[in-house]
């Protein structure tokens, strides 16, 4: 819902939950962009997420830890306070930003987590069409 998806790659899928009482849907697989302002600096950030699926009437995204690691982000989801040793990269997300050029990354960036009950999360929101085609970000 608040996603701006900028490919649909036209290969739905059946999903399942935890109740098998509820039977299947089938959904859109999407690559999405969502945008993120990182509250410490007020940077704004991108965020692509590949091979989405794309469930319309959710408020909220859920984001698969191990396809994160899987594709080199690291997600450090022990809260601070369960932290033996919390340091700035605690209860975070490390994303590599890449150059379009190049292939290493340029730099790290931090994103914390918050936390609300036990579940861990970022505030993101939907990027107009013309903040991802521009290349800039407000």
């Amino acid at each position: 819902m608040n996603a701006l998806i900028i490919y649909d790659f036209d290969r739905p899928v059946d999903v399942r939950g935890y109740d098998q009482s509820l039977g299947s849907q089938r959904y859109q697989t999407v690559t999405a962009v969502l945008k993120y302002v990182h509250p410490h600096t007020g940077m704004t950030y991108h965020l692509v997420i590949n091979q989405a699926i794309h469930i319309p009437h959710l408020t909220h995204h859920l984001l698969c830890p191990m396809q994160c690691r899987v594709n080199d982000v690291v997600v450090n989801d022990l809260p601070r306070f369960l932290d033996a040793n919390p340091s700035d990269t605690s209860h975070s997300i490390l994303c590599h930003l890449h150059d379009l050029d190049d292939d290493e990354p340029d730099q790290t960036v931090t994103l914390p987590l918050r936390l609300k009950g036990v579940t861990s999360y970022l505030i993101v929101g939907k990027p107009t069409a013309e903040e991802w085609t521009s290349g800039t970000v407000p």
